[in-house]
């Protein structure tokens, strides 16, 4: 039972892992204009939508306890 728990978790945190990517690339793809004033402003926004994108990871995930999915997300929109 511990495996298919594990299992499932695996599955729907890799989705929402995905699910979360397409939305901060959605939402950097709407509100990026370049050329962009100051590099503040590009990091400000990247910022936004991250936090964004965290949310939605969030709302998606299953059973996050070691954040190992979060952590690649986070290595995503670091690059």
């Amino acid at each position: 039972m511990e495996n298919a728990v594990l299992t499932l978790s695996e599955i729907r945190n890799s989705a929402a892992v995905q699910k979360a990517i397409g939305h901060y690339d959605q939402k950097m793809d709407q509100k990026v204009q370049l050329p962009m004033e100051t590099l503040k402003e590009l990091l400000d926004l990247h910022g936004a939508c991250e936090r964004e994108a965290i949310k939605v990871f969030l709302k998606n995930a299953f059973k996050v306890v070691d954040q190992v999915f979060q952590k690649k997300l986070r290595l995503y929109l670091l690059f």
